[in-house]
């Protein structure tokens, strides 16, 4: 069907064999590493439930930053973005490289302000002894890569940029 030049059909084809419609323009993450792929494109699944449209830019040369530090990282970023973002909105994810520095930034929607009524950004969820452990989890490895975190909030626009010592 593709090479009949009938993408409609061959989507349609697709969305029959895996159950599950596919949204256009979704691209499964190709980043060189299976396990960052798996998290973007399970986060990816999650908003097109969510009817959350998210795009994302992203510069594949990692450097000395483990793979199981951005898995992290990516996780507990677009799980408090997705979180906070609602039905209709959007989230952007942008990595770059800018020298050394490994720049990670994500941006949503909100409904409200997040750091008005929650500076310190803590778990809303009950059970906190079970929650509560991305944002530190982040903290920690900004600083095990000489980097910073920062979240900001600007036109009802959550922001989390993170920097990371790449080389």
């Amino acid at each position: 069907l593709i090479a009949e030049n009938k993408p409609e059909q061959a989507k349609e084809y697709i969305e029959s064999i895996i159950g599950n419609k596919v949204e256009s323009g979704s691209i499964p993450a190709r980043t060189g590493s299976a396990m960052i792929d798996a998290v973007l494109s399970s986060k990816q699944t999650v908003c097109a439930e969510k009817s959350i449209v998210i795009k994302t830019m992203i510069d594949t040369s990692f450097g000395k930053i483990s793979e199981l530090d951005m898995s992290v990282l990516l996780a507990n970023l677009l799980d408090n973005a997705i979180n906070g973002t609602p039905e209709n909105g959007s989230i952007e994810l942008t990595i770059e490289r800018k020298k050394s520095m490994l720049l990670i930034k994500v941006s949503n929607n909100i409904k409200q302000s997040v750091l008005g009524s929650n500076p310190a950004l803590l778990t809303d969820k009950p059970n906190k002894e079970l929650h509560g452990f991305g944002i530190k989890s982040m903290r920690a490895i900004a600083d095990k890569y000489d980097g910073a975190i920062d979240f900001s909030e600007n036109d009802d626009i959550f922001k989390a940029e993170i920097s990371l010592k790449a080389e």
